[in-house]
Parts: C-alpha cells; sequence; structure tokens
C-alpha cells in the first residue's frame, strides 16, 4: 500500500536544456501533493556550467542528486539504478507539464488495483500558441494503451522492480534516431506486467494546432475503435408480477459512432419493437452548442413516450435550464466523456443514446439529422428540427443593442480576425444600435458591460438583442434557438450544417477555399498526443476567414434586411467566380407565392463559362434522359417533320440535332451563351447555320412557331414573365411550348436548399414554387398540364408542363 510517506523517486531528463527550463521543471515537480520525493536530476552538460542552477536548486530542496553524462542508448537505465523509491517516475523539459496530483492519482491507481506494475496518464492537450485554451483534444486513453509513438515520458510511471532495456525505444526515422517512451510501455505488456491509466488528467502537454495526421489508411480501423460500447448484448431478466411473467430489457448503449452503426441500429430496431420502455439515458457530453441541440430530440422524444422519464447526461447542464422541452433529469459528467460509454458504465435508466459522436463521424450532414438517425426519432419538416430556448428573466437592457461574439475556441477554422470584428461592431453603431460582446474575446468598440458575463446573463442578452454576429460557436447556437436574426462567419464550420434554423441568417463564408468545411468532412485526426475533433486544414488554416474582409460582413448585415420588390431576405448563396461572387453571395428573396427571386437579376455569372463543358461528354445520354421524352411527346400530339420548332436556351443543340436525326429539319435554337453556340457549330455541322445567339427576353416574333421547348431555362433569364410573354407570342395558335421546369416543391430543396445540386453557385435568377409558376403562366395567358413518360426521380425534381394559349 502506498501512502504520502512512500518514497517515490522522479528522473528529471535534463539533456543540454539551460537553467531557466530546468528550474521551471523542478518547480513542477516539487509543488505536487506528494512531497516524499527523491530527485535525479540527468544532464549533458558538466558540473562547472551548471553551478548556478545547483545552488538554486539546493535552496528547493538540499538532497537532489545530480548526474553528468554523455548521450547513450541506455543512460535512462543508469538513472533507474540509482533510484531509491518504490515507484519511479520521469520529467522531461519539453512542452508538458504535471497538475499538483499528479504522482498522487497514480499511487492511488496502483492501491486500487494491486496487481499493477506500471501506468500512464490521461492527458490534456493545449494549442502551443495559445498556451491558456484548450485544445479540444481528448487523449486516446480508454481500455488499452495508445501506440508506441503516442506516448510522452512525463506520462510514465512504474514500480522499482520493473525491468527496462530503455534502447529498444530508440528508432530510426528518415536517418535521424528519435525516442519514443511508449516501446517501454510494450515490453511491459510483454513481459505480462499489468498496468492501468487512472481517470483523472493529471498531464498538459502543448501541441502545434496542426498535430500529425495519421495515415488515411489507418483511419478506418481507428474509428472502430472510438466510442465502442462496453457492453454488446441485450439482457434479459424474467420477473413475476401480479399479472404473470414479465421479461424485463436491459439494452447495451447506442452509440453515436457511424462506423458502428450496423450495431447500433440492431438495438434501436429492439427498442423500438419493445413495449413499455421504463426510462431513456441521452447523453451528450460538450460542447454548449452541440448540448443545446438536444432539445428538439428530447421534444421528439417525449411525442413517441410520452410517460418515459429522460435523463439527459452532460458537462454543460447550465444551459438545459433555458430548454422550452426539458429532460425530467440532467447529471453532470465529466468533460472527458466524449468518446467512452459512460452511459454503459454507470446509467441505471433502460434504454441509453450516446449522441456524442454522431455528427462527428458523418460526413457533410446536419448536426440534427445525425442526432436524430442515432435516437430513431424523425422530424415532420426543417422547422420541426427548430431548436426552441426560453429566456424568462427580467431583460438586462433597454436599449435596442446587437450581440457580437468572436470566440472561436482558438481554432484558427472558427476565429476571424478581431480588427476586422471592430470596424464591423463601429458600423453597427453607426447604424443605432449599442454592441455587446459577452464572450471572453472582445474589442475596445463594444460596451464595457456583460464582458466574459455569466451563461444567465448570456441567454438574456441573446433573447433581448436584434441580431448577433458572430463565428459558429456556443452563443450562435443558442440566439438560433431564440429565432434571432445572426449574420455567422464561417471557415472551417458552418453554421448551416451545424444548426436547423435557416431562417433570417447570412453564412458569410469563402467556399473556394479548400478548408471551407473541413468538420464536417472529417472525423477526427490523430496528434501527437491522441484524437482531436478539431481538423485544421494546412495549406490555410483559416480555412478562408482570412478572406472575409469587414466590409463583407457589412454587406451581409445590409442584406439581412432587406428586401426585393416587396419579398423579403430568404437565403444566401455563395458564388464561386470573382470575390464579390463569393461572400456573402446572392442573395435571393422569397415572395408571397413561395418563390425565390435572386438579387441582380441581370448579373449572369456563368457567362463567363462555356457551359456546353459539361453536356458535351454526356450528350447521347442527356438526349435519351432529358429530350427523347420531350420528342416522343411532340410524335404523340401530332407534329409532324415539317412543324417549325424552337428550342429557347439551347445550348449548344443536343434537343435540335436529336430532332434534325429524326427529320424534323425546321428547329432553330436560341442561346445567350457565345462559348456554348461556337461549341454546338463546331459539333453539329448539320445545323450549324441554326444555333444562334440571342438574348430570349426580347422579340421572337409573332404567331410563327408550332413548337417551342422551354427546358431548363426560365430559372436563368433575368426576366421570366418576360420571356413567357414573347413564347405565347411567337406560339402558333394551335401550337404547344413544353416547360421543364426545376422545381423547389420536393423534399431536397426544403430540407437543404443551399446543398441541393440545382441551386448551383448563383447563375439561378428565379426559383418558381408550383403556385408561382401557375399565377405567372396564367397571368401570360397559357393553359397547362403535366405531361410525358418521365421517371419518379425526374418528377421529383423537376414540373413538365404542356403550355397551349388560352381560349
Amino acid at each position: 500500500m502506498y501512502t504520502k510517506d512512500t518514497l517515490v523517486s522522479v528522473i528529471i531528463v535534463g539533456e543540454n536544456n539551460g537553467d531557466d527550463e530546468l528550474l521551471n521543471v523542478y518547480k513542477n515537480v516539487l509543488e505536487g501533493t506528494h512531497k516524499n520525493l527523491d530527485v535525479i536530476v540527468s544532464t549533458f552538460r558538466n558540473a562547472d556550467e551548471t553551478k548556478d542552477i545547483q545552488a538554486k536548486f539546493a535552496e528547493l530542496k538540499l538532497d537532489t542528486r545530480w548526474v553528468f553524462h554523455e548521450p547513450s542508448s541506455n543512460f535512462l537505465k543508469e538513472l533507474t539504478d540509482l533510484t531509491e523509491g518504490e515507484v519511479i517516475f520521469y520529467k522531461s523539459c519539453n512542452n508538458v507539464l504535471w497538475y499538483p496530483r499528479h504522482i498522487t492519482v497514480h499511487l492511488d491507481g496502483f492501491n486500487s488495483d494491486k496487481g499493477t506494475k506500471w501506468a500512464l496518464s490521461h492527458t490534456e492537450n493545449r494549442n502551443v500558441e495559445q498556451p491558456d485554451s484548450p485544445f479540444n483534444t481528448l487523449s486516446f486513453r480508454i481500455d488499452n494503451p495508445p501506440k508506441p509513438d503516442q506516448i510522452v515520458l512525463d506520462e510514465v510511471c512504474h514500480a522499482k522492480e520493473v525491468e527496462t532495456d530503455w534502447s529498444q525505444c530508440i528508432t530510426e526515422k528518415d536517418g535521424v534516431p528519435l525516442f519514443y517512451a511508449g516501446y517501454s510501455v510494450k515490453q511491459w505488456i510483454q513481459a505480462k506486467h499489468r498496468g492501468t491509466i487512472p481517470p483523472e488528467i493529471t498531464v498538459i502537454q502543448w501541441l502545434n494546432a496542426g498535430g500529425e495526421q495519421t495515415p488515411q489508411g489507418n483511419l478506418e480501423e481507428l474509428y472502430q475503435q472510438v466510442g465502442v460500447p462496453v457492453k454488446t448484448e441485450i439482457e434479459e431478466d424474467v420477473v413475476e408480477t401480479e399479472e404473470g411473467i414479465e421479461v424485463i430489457r436491459s439494452f447495451p448503449t447506442i452509440v453515436g459512432n457511424f462506423y458502428l452503426r450496423e450495431f447500433s441500429e440492431n438495438i434501436l430496431k429492439v427498442v423500438q419493437d419493445t413495449e413499455d420502455v421504463s426510462s431513456i439515458a441521452i447523453k451528450r457530453t460538450m460542447g454548449m452548442g452541440d448540448v443545446v441541440l438536444v432539445e428538439p430530440i428530447i421534444r421528439k422524444l417525449k411525442e413517441k413516450y410520452p410517460n418515459v422519464p429522460i435523463t439527459l447526461y452532460t458537462a454543460k447542464p447550465e444551459i438545459v435550464e433555458f430548454f422550452k422541452n426539458k429532460p425530467d433529469k440532467t447529471e453532470l459528467i465529466d468533460g472527458n466523456e466524449l468518446v467512452k460509454d459512460y452511459l454503459g458504465e454507470n446509467a441505471p435508466e433502460q434504454v441509453k443514446i450516446d449522441l456524442d459522436l454522431s455528427y462527428e463521424s458523418r460526413n457533410n450532414c446536419q448536426f440534427i439529422d445525425a442526432y436524430a438517425k442515432v435516437a430513431g426519432v424523425e422530424f415532420d419538416s426543417q422547422e420541426d428540427k427548430h431548436v426552441e430556448l426560453v429566456s424568462e428573466s427580467e431583460r438586462l437592457v433597454d436599449d435596442k443593442y446587437v450581440v457580437v461574439v468572436a470566440d472561436g475556441s482558438g481554432w484558427p477554422g472558427k476565429s476571424w480576425d478581431m480588427d476586422r470584428y471592430a470596424e464591423v461592431i463601429r458600423y453597427v453603431k453607426s447604424m443605432g444600435y449599442k454592441v455587446f460582446e459577452p464572450g471572453f474575446q472582445y474589442t475596445e468598440e463594444s460596451e464595457n458591460d456583460y464582458r466574459g458575463c455569466s451563461l444567465g446573463e448570456l441567454v438574456n442578452l441573446l433573447a433581448n438583442c436584434e441580431f448577433y454576429i458572430g463565428a459558429d460557436n456556443g452563443p450562435m447556437h443558442i440566439a438560433r434557438g431564440l429565432n434571432k436574426p445572426c449574420v455567422s462567419i464561417n471557415g472551417a464550420a458552418l453554421t448551416y450544417l451545424s444548426n436547423p434554423n435557416r431562417d433570417k441568417i447570412v453564412y458569410v463564408e469563402n467556399k473556394t477555399n479548400g478548408g471551407y468545411g473541413v468538420k464536417h468532412r472529417t472525423f477526427f485526426s490523430m496528434a501527437e498526443q491522441g484524437i482531436t475533433f478539431v481538423p485544421v486544414f494546412e495549406e490555410d488554416p483559416s480555412s478562408g476567414l482570412d478572406s472575409i474582409d469587414a466590409a463583407d460582413v457589412k454587406n451581409a448585415i445590409d442584406k439581412l434586411f432587406s428586401s426585393y420588390n416587396g419579398s423579403s431576405y430568404a437565403l444566401n448563396i455563395g458564388g464561386t467566380l470573382v470575390k464579390r461572387d463569393i461572400t456573402p453571395g446572392f442573395i435571393y428573396y422569397k415572395d408571397e407565392d413561395g418563390s425565390h427571386h435572386r438579387e441582380k437579376p441581370f448579373y449572369h455569372p456563368d457567362q463567363r463559362l462555356n457551359i456546353s463543358q459539361i453536356y458535351t461528354e454526356e450528350a447521347s445520354n442527356l438526349w435519351k434522359n432529358n429530350f427523347e421524352p420531350v420528342f416522343k411527346q411532340i410524335k404523340e400530339d401530332g407534329f409532324d417533320k415539317d412543324a417549325n420548332i424552337l428550342d429557347v436556351g439551347c445550348n449548344m443543340g443536343i434537343f435540335m440535332n436529336g430532332l434534325d436525326s429524326n427529320g424534323y429539319k425546321n428547329v432553330k435554337g436560341y442561346d445567350i451563351n457565345r462559348f456554348s453556340v461556337e461549341n454546338g457549330k463546331d459539333k453539329y455541322k448539320n445545323i450549324a447555320d441554326n444555333i444562334i445567339i440571342r438574348d430570349v427576353t426580347k422579340d421572337l416574333g409573332e404567331n410563327e412557331y408550332d413548337v417551342i421547348l422551354l427546358s431548363d431555362i426560365l430559372p436563368y433569364v433575368s426576366r421570366p414573365e418576360k420571356l413567357l410573354e414573347n413564347v405565347h407570342k411567337a406560339l402558333k395558335n394551335d401550337g404547344v411550348v413544353y416547360l421543364n421546369n426545376i422545381s423547389i416543391e420536393n423534399d431536397s430543396f426544403k430540407y437543404d436548399p443551399r446543398g441541393w445540386p440545382a441551386i448551383g453557385n448563383g447563375e439561378i435568377i428565379t426559383l418558381y414554387s408550383r403556385q408561382g409558376l401557375t399565377n405567372t403562366l396564367t397571368k401570360v395567358g397559357f393553359t397547362f398540364e403535366d405531361y410525358g413518360m418521365w421517371v419518379d426521380e425526374q418528377r421529383t425534381e423537376m414540373d413538365f408542363l404542356k403550355l397551349r394559349k388560352t381560349a
């Protein structure tokens, strides 16, 4: 049994470090709670040049021993032979710090499992560039020791009788000898010595934010080792009740990790088939925004299991006070439980749902959708996914004000320049608002009050503000839960995916940057000391934030509260071609019929491009899938080879060429994109004279055509109603218009408008709802009906309408 009187040896590996480094390490060791120490200092420097530091050491502890020697492959063995303590610890002069209880915790660990002979520490990793900020890295020290090259000497300790060949810890990489303390652990395991890893974090290591990335080939296997349930079998107890025999099931944890989904889906299916579920536990450890997103999950679980008590396990219980839909009970857990099955080990509830790692392990997924998948609930609409928070405290500030929170957790991909924030705040103040910065990063431009305020004050400020500006962080999620307008400045993490409330928000981001949204396509990476959920895009750690100017954010503020022809702001789509298109991008406004109209309708960014490039290689497939059904309908409607046909927005002329190949020679096509027209003329010599550059919003003739095709053209023209009027005029009285138009009456657009493939990069001018299209066609003078034999997938994405002139 080890006690406070146990003699513990600490070997300080000084190597060539200077006096200041040695003194700091020595003080770190002596400041620990365990005081009975045998300290040996090893250095490659000689006795004469270390006289001063030896004297300083002696002032702190008289019996410290110094060993002066040359570097060798097994010099640590020489040092361990000199130790007198029952347990040996090691302390380097690298970027590592012991917590005061480091030695005490390990002695307690040995006492709790008397068969153990060695131990490793749990570590807290921090960013070397921001030493006071947590690095959001969790050590992979759960059930098994990590790989040898992920272990530092400072976290190793062992009983004195444990033999170690330290020369085996030296390996070569690119011809350079490297020392890996972890190979000592490998020896101990091979010698069948038992080890332990006490639960308390006792070591801090400062790392470069980029870290070393694990080779991709190893990740798949590693992904399956994180968040593993402690139990995998459903347990059943047979209980005799007054009503007869009852089988009570106890379920293993339904885990969030996508790479363990087969297991979780099987457990979830049995849960859903189980009658009379007695209790439910949910776990979402951290951070603040992630816990906020649990609120709608609780609501849907209460709808599904109305009389079943729900307990939320979290390291952020304070925010639960503001949930509209609260759990029945909240339990505080440690922040280091993120990758552990805490519920399986500790929760008494029958059903256990671990939401940790759910969105982290799913690429480009809405966070709330990942939660719902794991929890086995479904939402009725995008609005049904919204978080609902409430603040009932009395308003703190009477004036109109705006909240700005720059905090990005020390992550370059979330941290926008503070001087640019200052410029934006000055602009907001010029609009007549006060500005409060309640975060821990702030400028000198805002009010002095409430900086670094309490959570209750933060929620109150957000609940009563006019709008919010800032990064994708906890306060932003709270603002969204309070349904406040937001300007979200994004780089590596995208608010569009992290928060389901997409109303009244402008996303300011650079989608052309390679690091854009890297958070959403990276499960985790391996840093030198563990797994990190903070991916860094090495080519530009800011993930495009550095390219966002204060003027871009000021522009976004203006757009958020703007209107267009009586329509209100709906969403923004980032362009890709020139700076002015990228951020905040193109603004779309929603009218009373649900149609979306883009600002600047006469600006066509796509006309700089050869649009036909994407069609050239697929011409035959496009004819078969997109145009042959139209051709069959033309024949079915009685239009023979003498029919006069116009293809409006013909691009390179694929439809025209198909008609010509089938004997229809009176075919003409107009398109505004000169690159496409030139490509068509070069490719289809047979119809080259009939592919014409022309603005289709101008006069097309009168009573001239039997058939007019409008295939995926209406959304791209500046004045779609004017085009329809021209088409109406050019069509013969018994003629037909075949209108193929993208539809927004589908789940893809409703749930993910910015991710919908048809939305493009801002080149679309008008997105008609079915009601808006109906009203426009009727106003112009058309009757219409659905037509054609189209597959279901096409009908969900497009409207296929046959138009005739109103009698």
